[in-house]
């Protein structure tokens, strides 16, 4: 994972992507972090797959899209050659929550995708409910006594 990466940032990249290491054809995670994206009809999409690490993050996202905002959530395989039409793609994870990836280079092919808006839109709620700002409707946050 650190050679591709570091290769990826030689070349002017911010991070990587991964496909299965069977067919090549699926997505499985970027370096960092899971892959999430809204597709061309507002579903929420992240790959499902056993050889990645679950991702809390995701997961509460996933809650908060499909919860909240009434999205239709798809936890699922997702190959690589549908990623090209998603509206959006986001790299998520504890540090980061949701961070926007502007488009992914395959070879001589760059996939552009558009405004962050719903994605961010999650971001905000969830960063929400974790500094208090907003109703934890999911019983996530509890109070320590310090």
């Amino acid at each position: 994972d650190l050679l591709p990466l570091k290769q990826a940032k030689a070349q002017g990249f911010g991070t990587t992507l991964y496909l299965d290491c069977v067919e090549h054809k699926y997505v499985e995670e970027f370096s960092v972090s899971n892959f999430v994206g809204i597709d061309g009809n507002g579903a929420y999409v992240t790959p499902k797959t056993s050889s990645i690490l679950p991702s809390i993050t995701n997961k509460m996202l996933m809650q908060i899209a499909g919860g909240k905002y009434g999205m239709d959530v798809q936890d699922r395989s997702l190959a690589w050659d549908e990623v090209s039409s998603f509206r959006e793609v986001g790299a998520c994870g504890t540090a980061t929550v949701c961070v926007p990836i502007a488009s992914i280079t395959d070879g001589d092919t760059r996939h552009e995708f558009g405004k962050f808006d719903v994605l961010q839109q999650l971001r905000d709620t969830l960063q929400g409910i974790q500094y208090g700002e907003q109703e934890d409707l999911y019983g996530w946050m509890r109070e320590v006594d310090m």
